[in-house]
């Protein structure tokens, strides 16, 4: 028995020695010390704590310029969390955070510029509850005390660079919500004081950017594309002639030219015209012959990217590996400053990518990274040819994220919907890419609920319900689901009939509440959209089941659904810019 305490005494010793309380009874119990060795965003993480700790219990932490006699809570990498730790910083290169407690410390750190930021945003999260769901709604829980216990939290999220492509991530002034979500893509715009983000100069499909027909195709035409005997010096997404060394030169020329003297790290976009058209001339053909398709376009990008290291050792040149380059190229490898941006557009995206129809996807992953260790992913996520009905991937999202980490991908770019504000769960979508980004082993399940609770009100598990019949019918009917398609054709009168009825659940619910009413409205009419795609036999079904209400008709639907989309901030896709060019909206 006497032993049996004994051990006790030991274990209560070893759980409690490292605790104290940060607020007790409300008050205070602990200092910020802000020293002048921190970045400007470790002040800013500095800031951000002190004013979530008053949300949550009321009392307002003070600051010092130097460490106290009592307990004091640290941010970034400053001498004084160097010498307390003895931590090697560089491990948390790409991002990572270090948080941990000792008897009379807590330190949030992490690789800068941001990974202090993303520390304190973590604790938030992880220790005390708070959610960021968007820009202008949080959940901050209210608590009388806070109790500092045993913490070390060590983390380097996979990818390096996270941006999940959606209008809700794209407003320039909700900087603060994507350093929350950990998003620092090239379209997330966050202030260098509050972290940066990874910009691209050019983005994508650049080589007509640097190389226009309308600037250089009347006086050599012989730069660009010969395609079926003629050269395409009078288009303006033409691919130069990868063969011709003039032309090289002068895109080499013109890239130096946007780089400046600059020495920054900085990533320049050389990467192949958005079309299938490559050059067909004998000289670009025996490039094709001896290194590939992407390895003829590597003998340009390379050339670049060689000059740019001469100038900026510290600047990244980025390609495509995209439809026609999507292969491994062969007797020729990136250059080391090089990055090759995979992209997926041609999947099946009902089905993860490591399956059987996403094979030569899955494989082309893997030869990359025999050439490279710098590979990113361009993955699609949304219908662009017809963006208001679901797109039915939610199932995969965590299990091709866990694809990429798991073979090298070191950034992530998930397009999504940057047109429409919220039709069929994409603000669910776009949070949930967001956080699967940071961390691939996430809890989607719980993500979703938590989100659509948060979103529905009372309605949030008959959406929930809703989401997984959609689920359920496309794992049954394992459709190949392009990210181009006329839309879910493959629900039969069943699943619409419970999809519907788990809406209409949800709408009874909270139709005498605005906000909430308004937002079962947007997804009850994305479903209700998606009827007018499906087969003849199909919608007629629906109509007689009478779950269509007044509008039983697709022109007495589009009267009505055309102006609450646009009401509603979702207008249109990208490929229907104009309405009454698509199909979609013609009644």
């Amino acid at each position: 028995m006497k032993k049996l305490l004994f051990f006790l005494i030991i274990f209560l010793i070893s759980t409690s020695i490292f605790a104290f309380d940060l607020i007790k009874d409300g008050q205070p119990n602990a200092t910020v010390v802000i020293s002048n060795d921190m970045t400007a965003p470790e002040v800013n993480a500095a800031n951000e704590f002190i004013d979530y700790i008053e949300k949550i219990t009321s009392v307002k932490l003070e600051k010092a310029g130097a460490p106290t006699e009592g307990n004091n809570i640290y941010f970034g990498q400053t001498q004084a969390v160097k010498d307390i730790t003895g931590y090697d910083f560089s491990k948390l290169s790409g991002d990572g955070i270090y948080i941990k407690s000792g008897d009379d410390y807590l330190i949030f750190a992490g690789d800068r510029p941001r990974g202090t930021l993303y520390a304190v945003y973590t604790y938030l999260e992880d220790f005390l509850g708070c959610r960021f769901f968007s820009a202008d709604k949080e959940i901050v829980p209210q608590k009388n005390n806070i109790t500092i216990n045993n913490i070390n939290k060590i983390y380097v999220p996979p990818f390096m660079s996270r941006e999940s492509f959606f209008k809700v991530n794209l407003i320039s002034d909700h900087y603060k919500f994507y350093v929350k979500n950990k998003l620092n893509g090239n379209f997330n715009n966050i202030p260098d004081d509050w972290g940066g983000h990874v910009s691209l100069i050019g983005w994508c499909h650049t080589i007509p950017f640097w190389i226009p027909a309308s600037k250089y195709g009347q006086d050599h035409p012989e730069w660009f594309a010969l395609v079926k005997g003629h050269r395409e010096n009078d288009k303006d997404d033409a691919n130069i002639c990868f063969s011709n060394q003039e032309v090289i030169d002068e895109m080499t020329k013109v890239v130096l030219e946007q780089l400046g003297d600059t020495q920054e790290k900085v990533i320049v976009s050389v990467s192949q015209a958005d079309t299938y058209r490559k050059c067909e001339c004998e000289e670009c053909q025996k490039l094709y012959e001896k290194y590939g398709n992407s390895g003829a376009l590597l003998t340009v990008v390379n050339h670049v990217a060689r000059e740019v290291k001469k100038k900026n050792p510290n600047a990244l040149v980025e390609t495509l590996a995209y439809q026609w380059t999507r292969q491994a190229p062969k007797n020729i490898k990136p250059e080391d400053n090089v990055i090759i941006r995979l992209c997926d557009i041609e999947c099946d995206f009902a089905s993860p990518l490591d399956s059987r129809n996403n094979k030569s996807f899955y494989k082309d992953l893997k030869d990359w990274h025999k050439f490279t260790d710098s590979v990113y992913i361009w993955d699609y996520v949304v219908n662009f040819q017809n963006s208001h009905p679901v797109f039915p991937d939610f199932h995969v999202l965590k299990k091709n994220m866990n694809i990429f980490a798991n073979n090298h991908g070191i950034a992530v770019f998930a397009e999504g919907d940057d047109f429409n504000w919220d039709t069929a769960l994409i603000s669910l979508k776009a949070y949930l890419i967001g956080k699967l980004m940071w961390d691939p082993s996430a809890n989607q399940d719980k993500l979703t609920k938590e989100y659509l609770n948060f979103y529905f009100g009372p309605a949030g598990n008959d959406v929930y319900d809703y989401l997984k019949i959609i689920t359920k019918a496309t794992q049954r009917e394992k459709p190949f689901l392009r990210c181009f398609n006329e839309g879910n054709t493959f629900l039969n009168e069943n699943d619409y009939k419970k999809a519907f009825r788990a809406l209409y659940a949800g709408y009874n619910k909270v139709k005498e509440d605005d906000k909430y009413r308004e937002r079962l409205l947007v997804q009850l009419y994305s479903l209700h959209f998606s009827v007018w795609q499906a087969p003849e036999k199909v919608q007629k079904k629906v109509i007689d089941s009478g779950l269509l209400g007044i509008y039983d008709t697709r022109e007495k639907f589009l009267k009505m659904y055309i102006p609450f989309s646009f009401a509603h901030n979702n207008s249109y896709g990208q490929y229907t810019v104009h309405i009454n060019d698509s199909k979609y909206y013609k009644y």
